[in-house]
């Protein structure tokens, strides 16, 4: 993995080919990469059945600190050369951590609020309250102090010092939510604009996909198709995705009677926490079509 720090400064993340343990370097300014020795990438966790210690996300801030979530829920500051832990937190998803200056950004234990830190001074910041789903694949990045989130829903956006989340881009009506790729990472642009990394199922093949607003097209589709499932299906998810992308001045709704694994979309329910059982969900469905209002298309 290639980053850049806060500290304006490459870095490069790998791994040992013998045993798996990752490794560290920070270009220099003679412009030769150096091993960064965190003691920590040398070690094994005996709560892990003495795995080496492999990090989800590192982050660097402008101070030269380096900040390192593990899959256990834990985040652990050290110092540039990696030998000293200057903190240790608590986290919940703990693929979701960013850094702005010398302020890190993580999640909460309870997945309930975004959280902050300055590691410079050890004031934390007003935590935000969490009002999407909690980072499904999710990536976090913060850009003057606003918060955005990527994931498999979409792009959402929380303002600094609003208590309220908005969604930028839907993830059904764009290729985040199309099950074949898996997002790695992302990159806010310049413009408004995103960068996603994903990888392809199946293989190990990289590509970056450019999101951004075209002012030719309209925000609210002229043109709505609507499906009904009974149960998730991928291949209609793939298809639904690739279709968009051909013909955005259609927008799809994609709705799955079977609530399990924490699916989001339901059959005539405002409320995508809301719960009924099957059976009145596809009495609910056939009212509809008596009454010429059913979905397009029923699987």
């Amino acid at each position: 993995q290639v980053l850049y720090g806060e500290d304006k400064k490459q870095y490069l993340l790998g791994e040992t080919i013998s045993n798996y343990y990752s490794v560290l370097y920070r270009l220099s300014d003679s412009g030769v990469f150096e091993k960064v020795a965190l003691k920590r990438f040398e070690e094994t966790n005996e709560d892990w059945g003495n795995l080496p210690y492999r990090p989800n996300v590192i982050k660097v801030l402008e101070n030269g600190m380096i900040a390192v979530a593990y899959p256990w829920n834990v985040i652990e500051v050290y110092s540039s050369d990696g030998q000293s832990i200057l903190g240790e937190y608590q986290c919940g998803r703990s693929s979701v951590l960013a850094a702005e200056g010398n302020t890190l950004y993580y999640i909460d234990q309870n997945d309930k609020e975004l959280l902050s830190i300055n590691m410079e001074t050890k004031k934390k910041g007003s935590p935000r309250p969490l009002g999407i789903d909690p980072f499904v694949a999710g990536a976090l990045e913060i850009n003057s102090g606003n918060a955005y989130i990527c994931n498999t829903n979409g792009i959402h956006l929380n303002m600094e010092g609003v208590s309220l989340w908005e969604t930028l881009i839907e993830g059904d009506q764009c290729s985040l939510n199309m099950p074949t790729i898996s997002l790695k990472d992302y990159v806010i642009g310049t413009e408004e604009d995103f960068y996603i990394v994903v990888t392809n199922m199946g293989n190990t093949d990289v590509s970056i996909k450019h999101i951004y607003f075209d002012e030719n097209v309209s925000s609210a589709p002229p043109i709505t198709l609507s499906i009904f499932s009974i149960e998730d299906n991928p291949t209609i998810r793939q298809a639904v995705t690739i279709f968009q992308e051909s013909h955005p001045e259609v927008r799809i709704n994609f709705s799955i009677a079977n609530t399990d694994n924490e699916l989001r979309y339901t059959y005539g329910l405002k409320n995508p926490k809301q719960t009924i059982p099957l059976k009145d969900q596809i009495n609910a469905l056939n009212t509809d079509l008596l009454a010429g209002r059913g979905p397009d298309i029923i699987v």
